[in-house]
């Protein structure tokens, strides 16, 4: 009986990430949708930069989200392996944005070279040169992650419908 406990505990905290993870890339295509559908990529970008490069953070910090292993939360391989080949080029640079430049300061990615600069009355200025690693990212990865986090929610809800026959007599109900 212990051991039954442990492996419907363990299926419960699974459905829990998988449904988790489907709100998560529903996010991402949201975003994604929105930015491609108002075609913010278009606009103004000295008054548009800030609006886009926070949803385009927002997009890949919530197509990232699952695999992150927050709490043993990251998905079944299954995710990635289900996955074409342009899908996995798509799923690996979202993750290498995310941990290199967006939720991280890393220093290869900024690529920082600070310079001074001499003006006429010989007063030095320092002036910071990097890689604009906030920049937003191109229309064509913009739709390429729309599609990918469509097709990662599709595979949730595929995930969620397994486990819950598994495990859906011990989900509570609320009646209302």
């Amino acid at each position: 009986m212990l051991n039954q406990d442990k492996a419907i505990n363990h299926q419960l905290s699974q459905l829990n990430r998988v449904l988790i993870s489907l709100v998560d890339f529903e996010h991402c295509h949201g975003v994604t949708k929105h930015i491609l559908e108002k075609k913010l990529h278009e606009l103004d970008t000295h008054s548009n930069r800030y609006l886009l490069e926070g949803m385009c953070v927002g997009m890949i910090v919530a197509y990232c989200r699952p695999f992150s292993g927050n709490n043993g939360g990251d998905l079944p391989n299954r995710f990635i392996n289900n996955l074409n080949d342009d899908e996995k080029e798509t799923h690996h640079h979202a993750l290498l944005l995310r941990h290199k430049a967006l939720a991280h300061s890393d220093n290869e990615a900024w690529e920082m070279s600070p310079h001074y600069i001499k003006t006429e009355s010989n007063e030095r200025i320092l002036v910071p040169f990097y890689n604009c690693v906030h920049d937003p990212v191109s229309i064509s990865f913009t739709t390429k992650l729309m599609h990918l986090a469509k097709k990662q929610w599709k595979q949730c809800i595929k995930f969620q419908k397994e486990l819950e026959e598994l495990v859906g007599e011990h989900i509570p109900i609320f009646e209302i």
